[in-house]
Protein backbone atom coordinates (compact mmCIF):
# COMPACT_ATOMS: atom_id res chain seq x y z
CA UNK A 1 0.00 0.00 0.00
CA UNK A 2 0.63 3.59 -0.67
CA UNK A 3 1.26 3.76 3.37
CA UNK A 4 3.72 0.59 3.85
CA UNK A 5 6.07 2.36 0.71
CA UNK A 6 5.54 5.86 2.29
CA UNK A 7 7.40 4.02 6.13
CA UNK A 8 9.55 2.13 4.35
CA UNK A 9 11.01 5.10 2.56
CA UNK A 10 10.70 7.62 5.63
CA UNK A 11 12.31 4.66 8.06
CA UNK A 12 15.28 3.55 5.38
CA UNK A 13 15.96 6.62 4.69
CA UNK A 14 15.91 8.09 8.59
CA UNK A 15 14.19 10.98 7.76
CA UNK A 16 12.74 11.37 11.16
CA UNK A 17 16.31 12.82 11.89
CA UNK A 18 15.83 15.62 9.45
CA UNK A 19 12.04 16.93 11.08
CA UNK A 20 12.67 19.54 12.62
CA UNK A 21 9.90 22.35 14.53
CA UNK A 22 11.08 26.21 14.41
CA UNK A 23 14.78 24.78 13.89
CA UNK A 24 15.07 22.62 16.86
CA UNK A 25 14.86 18.24 15.67
CA UNK A 26 12.01 16.37 16.97
CA UNK A 27 13.21 13.31 15.55
CA UNK A 28 9.76 12.46 15.15
CA UNK A 29 6.83 11.28 11.93
CA UNK A 30 5.31 14.72 11.52
CA UNK A 31 1.87 12.46 10.88
CA UNK A 32 2.51 11.63 14.95
CA UNK A 33 3.32 15.20 15.92
CA UNK A 34 -0.31 16.36 13.62
CA UNK A 35 -2.19 13.43 15.13
CA UNK A 36 -0.96 14.50 18.54
CA UNK A 37 -2.31 17.87 18.45
CA UNK A 38 -5.34 16.96 17.74
CA UNK A 39 -5.16 14.49 20.41
CA UNK A 40 -4.06 17.88 22.68
CA UNK A 41 -7.09 19.75 21.34
CA UNK A 42 -9.70 17.43 22.08
CA UNK A 43 -7.96 15.93 25.47
CA UNK A 44 -6.48 19.81 26.50
CA UNK A 45 -4.32 17.78 29.06
CA UNK A 46 -3.19 19.58 32.44
CA UNK A 47 0.48 18.10 31.44
CA UNK A 48 1.98 16.12 29.19
CA UNK A 49 4.94 13.58 29.68
CA UNK A 50 7.03 12.81 26.91
CA UNK A 51 9.99 10.25 27.75
CA UNK A 52 12.34 10.38 25.13
CA UNK A 53 12.70 13.93 24.04
CA UNK A 54 15.65 13.96 22.72
CA UNK A 55 16.64 17.34 21.66
CA UNK A 56 13.44 18.82 22.69
CA UNK A 57 11.50 19.81 19.48
CA UNK A 58 8.43 18.01 19.96
CA UNK A 59 8.46 18.93 23.54
CA UNK A 60 8.23 22.74 22.28
CA UNK A 61 5.73 21.92 19.81
CA UNK A 62 3.76 20.39 22.19
CA UNK A 63 4.39 23.73 24.56
CA UNK A 64 3.18 25.92 22.40
CA UNK A 65 -0.10 23.51 21.09
CA UNK A 66 -0.49 23.77 24.89
CA UNK A 67 -0.09 27.56 25.06
CA UNK A 68 -1.89 28.58 21.99
CA UNK A 69 -4.87 26.70 23.58
CA UNK A 70 -4.53 28.61 26.65
CA UNK A 71 -4.05 25.11 28.94
CA UNK A 72 -1.36 26.51 32.02
CA UNK A 73 -0.16 23.06 32.46
CA UNK A 74 3.46 21.90 31.49
CA UNK A 75 5.56 19.64 29.07
CA UNK A 76 7.55 17.73 30.93
CA UNK A 77 10.10 15.71 28.68
CA UNK A 78 12.63 13.57 29.83
CA UNK A 79 15.77 12.36 28.43
CA UNK A 80 18.57 10.08 29.55
CA UNK A 81 21.30 12.10 27.48
CA UNK A 82 22.39 15.37 27.87
CA UNK A 83 21.95 17.23 24.22
CA UNK A 84 23.18 20.49 23.53
CA UNK A 85 20.03 22.88 24.00
CA UNK A 86 21.16 25.69 22.36
CA UNK A 87 18.95 25.84 19.68
CA UNK A 88 16.10 25.45 22.19
CA UNK A 89 16.79 29.23 22.51
CA UNK A 90 14.79 30.16 19.43
CA UNK A 91 11.81 28.71 20.58
CA UNK A 92 11.85 29.24 24.57
CA UNK A 93 9.98 32.32 24.95
CA UNK A 94 6.79 30.60 23.15
CA UNK A 95 7.71 27.31 25.00
CA UNK A 96 7.93 28.13 28.58
CA UNK A 97 5.92 25.90 30.32
CA UNK A 98 8.83 23.67 29.52
CA UNK A 99 10.46 21.44 31.68
CA UNK A 100 13.38 19.25 30.63
CA UNK A 101 14.85 16.05 32.57
CA UNK A 102 17.50 14.90 31.72
CA UNK A 103 20.43 12.53 32.83
CA UNK A 104 18.42 9.04 34.34
CA UNK A 105 16.16 6.81 31.89
CA UNK A 106 12.73 7.50 32.17
CA UNK A 107 11.98 4.32 34.81
CA UNK A 108 14.61 6.06 37.37
CA UNK A 109 12.89 6.86 40.37
CA UNK A 110 14.20 10.06 40.68
CA UNK A 111 12.97 10.96 37.27
CA UNK A 112 9.94 9.96 38.10
CA UNK A 113 9.54 11.36 41.27
CA UNK A 114 9.91 14.92 39.52
CA UNK A 115 6.96 14.05 37.38
CA UNK A 116 4.89 12.72 39.94
CA UNK A 117 5.39 15.86 42.28
CA UNK A 118 3.66 17.69 39.39
CA UNK A 119 1.43 15.18 37.71
CA UNK A 120 0.00 13.04 40.71
CA UNK A 121 -3.80 13.33 40.12
CA UNK A 122 -4.11 15.46 37.37
CA UNK A 123 -5.71 14.94 33.55
CA UNK A 124 -2.31 13.83 31.94
CA UNK A 125 -1.55 13.16 28.42
CA UNK A 126 1.58 10.66 28.22
CA UNK A 127 4.21 9.82 24.99
CA UNK A 128 6.67 7.02 25.36
CA UNK A 129 9.13 7.36 22.94
CA UNK A 130 12.62 6.50 24.76
CA UNK A 131 13.57 3.30 24.58
CA UNK A 132 11.90 0.70 22.09
CA UNK A 133 12.57 -2.28 23.27
CA UNK A 134 9.57 -4.45 24.84
CA UNK A 135 11.12 -5.09 27.59
CA UNK A 136 12.23 -1.74 28.68
CA UNK A 137 9.19 -0.58 27.12
CA UNK A 138 6.51 -2.49 28.98
CA UNK A 139 8.16 -1.22 31.85
CA UNK A 140 7.95 1.81 31.15
CA UNK A 141 4.17 1.78 30.34
CA UNK A 142 3.71 0.25 33.86
CA UNK A 143 5.29 2.81 35.80
CA UNK A 144 3.48 5.55 33.84
CA UNK A 145 0.24 4.63 33.82
CA UNK A 146 -0.42 5.50 36.81
CA UNK A 147 -0.07 9.77 35.72
CA UNK A 148 -2.92 8.61 32.87
CA UNK A 149 -6.51 8.98 34.48
CA UNK A 150 -9.58 7.10 33.42
CA UNK A 151 -10.55 8.44 29.72
CA UNK A 152 -6.86 9.24 29.25
CA UNK A 153 -4.30 8.87 26.89
CA UNK A 154 -1.15 6.89 26.59
CA UNK A 155 0.64 6.88 23.61
CA UNK A 156 3.75 4.64 22.40
CA UNK A 157 5.24 6.17 20.01
CA UNK A 158 7.20 4.11 16.95
CA UNK A 159 5.24 1.58 16.56
CA UNK A 160 5.66 1.45 12.99
CA UNK A 161 9.09 -0.45 13.91
CA UNK A 162 9.77 -4.07 14.01
CA UNK A 163 8.02 -4.89 10.94
CA UNK A 164 4.78 -4.15 11.41
CA UNK A 165 4.87 -1.80 8.36
CA UNK A 166 8.43 -0.46 8.46
CA UNK A 167 11.06 -2.40 6.62
CA UNK A 168 14.86 -2.60 6.86
CA UNK A 169 16.74 -2.66 9.61
CA UNK A 170 13.64 -3.21 11.94
CA UNK A 171 12.23 -6.08 10.05
CA UNK A 172 12.91 -9.34 11.47
CA UNK A 173 16.13 -8.67 13.95
CA UNK A 174 14.36 -6.31 16.63
CA UNK A 175 11.67 -7.02 19.38
CA UNK A 176 10.49 -3.79 19.52
CA UNK A 177 6.85 -2.56 20.96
Amino acid sequence: TARNLFLKCFMDNFMHNYIEFCGVRTVKNPFDLIIIQEIINRLRPDNIIETGGGFGGSAAFYSIIMNSLGLTGYVITTELAKYDLGPMTKVRSEARNLLYVSGGMSVNYGVRKTISDMCAGKNNLVLLDSCHEKPYLLLEMELYSEFVPVGGYMIVEDTCLSGHTAYGKYEKDWEGP
